[in-house]
């Protein structure tokens, strides 16, 4: 009882590969917490796929869960599957699941290229700042600025990327600004509303990872 737990991850996947991830997480006692944020970049002819459950007994009372899977797609041959489940057999929990699945927002990349970036420069720091969110989590140096860099392809100068991240929140408004860089379309569900639209459009929902 009171335990918790959270699974972060990103995948990077490219040219024909297949690349599948399973989660399950299982609460069989009260007042646990559970979290599960995945993130993934596709580029080429990949395909993946991300099926992600949480189980809540019925004894599992006062369940506090959250999943959400958000891919971003380089290019118009990748595919991405993906499945959040919940099966909850417990009537006082609060659980929530989604995923997004898109492609870059082509205002956020002309605006950087209004700052001066090269098409392909806008494009790596874009991915890198979707990608960010769960990079800057690892505390292991090394692995960390490795992964950044794979992500970016040399965004490592964070001042840099500092600069034009307030410039990007600013041309974008201060509602919800970090919101607004990578577009999704499409988005398959949300529950508790937690994915907004960038544009006013309902068919579209952005994810800016910090």
């Amino acid at each position: 009882e009171g335990a918790e737990c959270e699974l972060h991850g990103l995948y990077l996947n490219d040219g024909e590969r297949l690349l599948d991830n399973f989660l399950h997480i299982t609460h069989a006692q009260p007042n646990c917490r559970s979290r599960i944020a995945y993130k993934g970049v596709l580029g080429e002819q990949s395909n993946t796929v991300f099926a992600g459950k949480v189980f809540v007994y019925p004894e599992a009372q006062k369940t506090d869960s959250d999943q959400l899977s958000q891919n971003l797609l380089l290019s118009d041959t990748a595919t991405i599957d993906t499945k959040p489940q919940l099966e909850i057999f417990a009537d006082d929990v609060k659980c929530t699941h989604g995923a997004t699945v898109g492609q870059m927002n082509d205002e956020a990349l002309f605006y950087c290229r209004t700052r001066g970036l090269g098409e392909v420069d806008a494009r790596r720091l874009l991915t890198h700042a979707f990608a960010s969110e769960i990079v800057n989590r690892i505390t292991v140096e090394p692995v960390r600025e490795h992964l950044g860099k794979c992500c970016g392809e040399g965004w490592k100068n964070s001042s840099r990327r500092s600069d034009y991240r307030i410039e990007l929140e600013s041309f974008f408004g201060d509602r919800e600004c970090r919101l607004r860089c990578i577009s999704y379309e499409n988005t398959s569900y949300r529950c508790a509303n937690r994915v907004e639209s960038a544009f006013g459009d309902s068919r579209k929902s952005t994810v800016y990872g910090r």
